[in-house]
């Protein structure tokens, strides 16, 4: 019997069911259409994220799955999964034109047969990383490496994404590249200080141009203080996008669903999604605080308040009066009222002098040519008024009872031109209102209003008296509230005045007794012993700015949204305030200006308080909310990498979220901590012995490298190393170096299993800039303070036995003799060691002099081609000026005095500062392909390259944006840790300043580029080498306008990376357009490449590297000296000069030589020597080829290095 349950349809036709589905996650489920649905709504939202388009419709996304449907019934498949559903999705995206959706729909991953070859040593980059080990967790990186790749394609805007898969540029590292961030709605109120003024702003009052803002000052009211903000974005918001999250108190906040609110959990912060907040969370709410006030002001300088705020073109209608006096003494000083004028560069006008009156904008160029701050017993008016104010208006009650009343009941009553009123509803305090105007603005103040007049209520025809309201004000009022206190027109948009953040407690006291008499309400239920104090307001900005006043001054109050009874359903926001507590606050510091205030008298008297704690802000709701404009925004703040410095206080007064050299004595200050928060591993102190200095100084360079994909390194390593091996011996010494050496070459700790890229900057001796700086080490900074004070150059010994245990240990070679491929040694030839320190030799016959160490530096590169040489000399980079350092095989990065505010504080390590270098992101460009689509014209060439930089800077805008992200979601641990400090206990300092960091360009191909566009390579004519040094020039110009432009510090540099030269050569040589003039200039086996062009793209040929003569180019050492050193001082971001030794083995005092003359003569900053050598892997020994051993068999795979 056929058990097989079958649908009819009412035609009697019968319709297989369908199967059931098998998940990714392991479970079997029933089919159901509506996950279909579900899933291409809540996926395609990502297009508005990434690519500001608008994602799916609930319809669109209905019609998507029944299609779907439709098509797996006419497949007939007995089984489904996952991947599969997704897979007939993505195919219906594609039919239907719906190419976005499918971006972001479909999987990322590899097929089975190429994940094989990743198993096997074969496909997918098999050949792009020497330092790979031949094991499983190389396999398991590379398909990482691939999936990530694939993701961050997707997720970079598609023109982007393009750019880097057609060849114009190479986005380098791109399998740890990222993501997008995270948002607030326009309309939340942010307190800030800036330019030392504290008052809010709302995000969408930004002066964007474009889509970031860098402001020069401005801060955030953070858990700890005052937190700088570093720059603030803002993005498109898609449909669905904005939770609304509230809590019990009625506070809310508006935010993006990947927005991060800080929860309490116990005592302890944890940052969730706003998507991921539940209710019964707790949130963190402002306390009292006087944080959010700054100092008191007593007077206001109208001159310069309405000469930074009024408009120009109506700046020209303010005239300051009664300054004849001023004028006849400063004309003393240049002898006439002419004298003055020829002086400001203006046209003479006799009447302004005599008469003492001058418009506004010429009287402060005045002030600020003959430096008058004083404006003394000045007025201000405006044209056609005798109406004036002082020109230091004081800060009095009646003033800030006016602002009160005009912020709750005021309105404008402007027509431009002609008539300028100011408007104050109120019945009950109209005289006192009409006395304040008069004590402030001494002008006129007119009452209209009260007759009675017919209007419906409840459907019922009644008489009523019509309010009255307060005339005054005129022109000079109008600018005064309008621009000075800036508040805005329309109930809808009212603001508290920035004043009212500045107001001493009295003060501040009447302005909010007048608020809260012009819209407030008072009532005393003796019955219930409760009384609540209400005030009411339709503006979303005045509703979140008064909540965060009023928690700042200790009052807690409660929000509540009602709606107004007329046909727009206008909301209401009514701001609750009860509790014994509470009004007691209240009553201390405000009183209603007529009869509601019995009733919190009589509360008082009559109820006594009860003693209550008050926690966190509990979560009632989270719920879909319509954003208030087209954007939402974010903040960036300059934080120490802790949780608490990157949230800041926002909307009703919530909490919200907001390759490397390092500095080894952070490490012998505050100890290691390898996972970052020493939630996961094991927490050293500061060491205290030598060898566990020396095994700290591994560990973290290994720890640092989950944290970057680049190169780590140390520079100044062995001064600051040297403190621990005092009057140690020579042999004890040399074994530790020994144990260094092994650790940095057997620490398999690096990504795939490989070892740390590592290298370390070796000095001769005590550089001159650190022989005066104390101490840092065993815990301690040795300047007198927390232990005997104690200087680097009292260990000159040391260093230089340091140095000569590193050079002979890396002679050695480890036990076959093969030479050590890290750390790499980074030699610095500096200007301190080019004498000798005849006095110290004398004193030490022992101990081996500078050119002892240098030359054993030399023998090294002569046997192994091991060391890279750092040359400090050339003027250029400013060596004794500041620090510097290479890194990654090309890339410098440096610090001095002029470019860091803090280097003096660094140097001495004081309160934990210290020196952290290192690159963001490195972008390199295709020159050649620049120069293809020149033509031969020069300015459009350098167009070109301009336009690949403009478009690598658009990457590091979004890597910058995922790396904030990944900052403040903790993803970043040992590089953001902040030990406890072992003197004072307290957290230190964060181990990696992030805004240091540099961006990287990197150029590519300028030798194939000149030899298109002027038919030479860069040895075969003058013309060919001037374009390359006129174009390099034209891009490090544009580097530095962008940097200040962005706010990125942009750095050219040579890239080193010899596969993006082979990448961008094979790329240009399957684009149509550029195939001829490609092949034409690129270097390698061309016929070879042409032949298997089909079959593989690991082709034979490449472009040149950086600015480098070509390889085969027939030109002696020389020569290649010549050209290439004039670019050193112009690729300031990085550079190297390559001298090939082939497999001879020169004299190592000839090769000094040489290289001293190289470091005293020309520009080259940085130069290593390349050796060829083989090693049997048979033998275990350097392999010559052709040299029988007699006893030993023929080795058939040497392997060469």
């Amino acid at each position: 019997m056929d058990r097989q349950t079958k649908q009819a349809t009412l035609d009697g036709v019968f319709v297989p069911p369908m199967p059931k589905v098998r998940s990714s996650e392991g479970h079997i489920f029933d089919w159901d259409r509506s996950r279909i649905v579900a899933q291409i709504v809540k996926e395609t939202r990502l297009v508005e994220e990434f690519y500001g388009y608008v994602g799916a419709t609930q319809e669109q996304a209905e019609e998507i799955a029944r299609t779907v449907e439709d098509r797996i019934r006419k497949l007939g498949l007995r089984a489904l999964s996952g991947p599969l559903i997704r897979e007939i999705v993505n195919i219906t995206l594609l039919e239907q034109g719906m190419v976005q959706y499918r971006n972001v729909c479909t999987r990322v991953g590899t097929p089975v047969f190429d994940a094989h070859l990743i198993d096997v040593g074969r496909g997918f980059e098999a050949h792009d990383n020497a330092n790979l080990q031949e094991n499983a967790e190389t396999s398991h990186k590379k398909k990482a490496d691939k999936i990530s790749k694939e993701q961050y394609l997707l997720q970079l805007p598609p023109e982007l994404a393009d750019r880097h898969l057609a060849g114009d540029l190479h986005i380098h590292d791109l399998e740890y590249f990222g993501s997008r961030p995270f948002c607030l709605d326009g309309s939340t109120v942010v307190p800030v200080v800036s330019a030392g003024r504290h008052r809010t702003l709302r995000l969408d009052d930004v002066p964007f141009e474009g889509d970031e803002y860098f402001p020069s000052d401005l801060a955030v009211l953070t858990p700890g203080g005052s937190g700088p903000v570093q720059k603030i974005t803002r993005r498109p918001v898609g449909e669905g996008e904005v939770l609304r999250v509230r809590t019990s108190s009625g506070k809310s906040v508006l935010a993006t669903r990947d927005h991060r609110i800080p929860v309490l959990t116990g005592n302890t912060m944890t940052i969730k999604k706003a998507g991921e907040v539940q209710e019964g969370d707790l949130l963190y709410g402002l306390g009292k605080t006087t944080a959010l006030r700054g100092d008191a002001v007593s007077s206001i300088d109208l001159v310069r308040e309405f000469g930074v705020t009024v408009p120009p073109e109506t700046q020209e209608t303010i005239f300051v009066r009664g300054a004849r006096p001023l004028f006849d003494r400063v004309a003393e000083i240049d002898g006439s009222y002419v004298g003055i004028s020829r002086a400001l560069g203006i046209e003479h006008r006799k009447e302004w002098f005599t008469r003492g009156t001058m418009p506004l904008p010429t009287f402060r160029t005045f002030c600020e040519h003959y430096g008058i701050t004083d404006a003394g017993d000045l007025r201000i008016g405006v044209a056609g008024s005798r109406h004036e104010l002082p020109a230091v208006l004081p800060v009095t009650p009646a003033l800030c009872r006016l602002l009160g009343f005009f912020v709750s009941e005021g309105n404008y009553d402007v027509v431009p031109g002609s008539t300028y009123n100011l408007a104050i509803t109120e019945n009950h305090q109209s005289g006192a209102i009409i006395a304040d105007v008069r004590t402030v603005l001494g002008g006129y103040a007119t009452l209209s209003g009260g007759e009675p007049e017919e209007t419906e209520i409840y459907g019922v025809r009644v008489m009523r008296d019509r309010a009255m309201q307060v005339y005054f004000g005129g022109k000079l009022g109008w600018l005064l509230f309008r621009y000075v206190f800036a508040v805005p027109e329309g109930a809808a948009n009212k603001r508290l005045p920035w004043l009212v953040w500045h107001l001493d407690d009295e003060l501040l006291g009447e302005f909010l007794s007048a608020l809260f008499t012009g819209d407030g309400s008072a009532y005393y239920r003796s019955e219930k012993s409760d009384c609540i104090v209400n005030y009411t307001t339709v503006s979303t900005s005045l509703r979140q700015e008064l909540s965060l006043l009023l928690a700042s001054l200790g009052m807690h109050p409660r929000v509540v949204e009602l709606y107004a009874d007329d046909d727009e359903r206008t909301t209401l926001y009514r701001l609750q305030i009860n509790g014994a507590e509470n009004i007691r606050t209240f009553s201390r510091l405000v009183r209603f200006l007529d009869d509601r205030q019995a009733h919190i008298d009589r509360f008082c008297v009559e109820v006594r308080p009860i003693a209550c704690s008050r926690g966190g802000e509990t979560v009632v709701s989270i719920g879909e909310a319509a954003p208030t404009g087209a954007y939402v925004y974010d903040l960036f703040l300059d934080g120490d990498g802790s949780e608490e410095s990157h949230t800041f206080y926002a909307s009703d007064g919530l909490l919200v979220h907001n390759c490397q050299d390092w500095d080894l004595r952070y490490f012998f200050y505050y100890g290691l901590m390898p996972d970052g928060n020493g939630t996961k591993a094991s927490v050293a102190g500061p060491a205290k012995r030598a060898e566990v200095a020396v095994l700290h100084a591994v560990k973290a360079l290994g720890s640092a490298q989950t944290n970057f994909a680049g190169g780590q390194g140390y520079y100044n390593f062995l001064s600051f190393m040297a403190p621990y091996f005092e009057g140690m011996a020579y042999d004890e010494i040399k074994q530790l170096m020994q144990m260094f050496v092994y650790e940095m070459t057997q620490m398999m700790v690096a990504r795939g299993g490989q070892l740390v890229f590592s290298s370390v900057q070796l000095s001769p001796g005590v550089p001159s800039l650190w022989k005066e700086k104390p101490c840092v080490y065993k815990g301690k900074v040795w300047d007198g303070t927390q232990a005997p004070k104690r200087t680097y150059g009292e260990f000159e010994r040391e260093v230089r036995l340091l140095f000569k245990a590193m050079m002979e240990v890396m002679l050695e070679g480890d036990s076959w003799g093969k030479p050590f491929s890290f750390p790499k040694p980074e030699v610095s030839i500096e200007p301190d060691f080019m004498d000798e320190d005849e006095e110290f030799n004398r004193d030490h016959p022992d101990l081996p002099t500078y050119r002892d160490l240098y030359l054993l530096t030399f023998e090294l590169a002569s046997k192994f081609g091991t060391p890279y040489y750092d040359n400090q000399l050339p003027s250029y980079r400013g060596a004794g000026n500041g620090i510097s350092c290479y890194q990654c095989c090309a890339y410098q990065f440096s610090a001095t005095f002029d470019k860091d505010s803090e280097f003096e504080e660094k140097l001495f390590f004081r309160d934990g500062k210290h020196f952290s270098m290192g690159s963001w992101q490195v972008v390199s460009i295709n020159c050649p392909r620049a120069a293809f689509r020149a033509e031969g014209d020069d300015q459009r060439l350098f167009a070109e390259l301009k336009a690949l930089m403009d478009v690598a800077v658009e990457v590091f805008t979004i890597k910058r944006r995922w790396m904030e992200t990944i900052r403040t979601n903790g993803r970043m641990p040992f590089a953001m840790q902040r030990p406890k400090d072992p003197n004072t206990g307290e957290r230190g300092q964060v181990a990696v300043d992030l805004t240091g960091l540099v961006y990287t360009i990197g150029v590519v191909g300028v030798n194939e580029m000149v030899q298109h566009h002027t038919g030479s390579q860069l040895h075969e004519s003058k013309a060919a080498f001037r374009l390359a040094v006129r174009a390099m020039t034209e891009l490090e110009l544009y580097a530095r306008e962008i940097s200040q432009r962005t706010g990125m510090t942009i750095a050219l540099a040579r890239t080193p990376a010899e596969t993006t030269g082979q990448r961008f050569a094979v790329a240009d040589m399957l684009e149509e357009q550029f195939r001829t003039a490609a092949l034409t200039v690129m270097k390698g086996d061309v016929e070879t490449a042409v032949a298997e062009c089909g079959t593989t793209r690991d082709l034979p040929v490449y472009y040149t590297n950086g600015t480098h003569v070509a390889p085969g180019a027939p030109v002696p050492l020389t020569k290649r000296m010549e050209i290439e050193h004039v670019f050193f001082p112009i690729v300031d971001g990085g550079n190297i000069f390559h001298i090939w030794l082939g497999e001879a083995r020169p004299d190592p005092r000839g090769l000094m030589d040489m290289a001293m003359n190289l470091c005293k003569k020309t520009q080259i900053g940085y130069f290593a020597f390349t050796r060829d050598l083989t090693v049997s892997l048979k033998r275990y020994k350097d392999y010559h080829g052709g040299r029988k051993v007699p006893g030993q068999l023929e080795v058939e795979a040497p392997t060469e290095a």
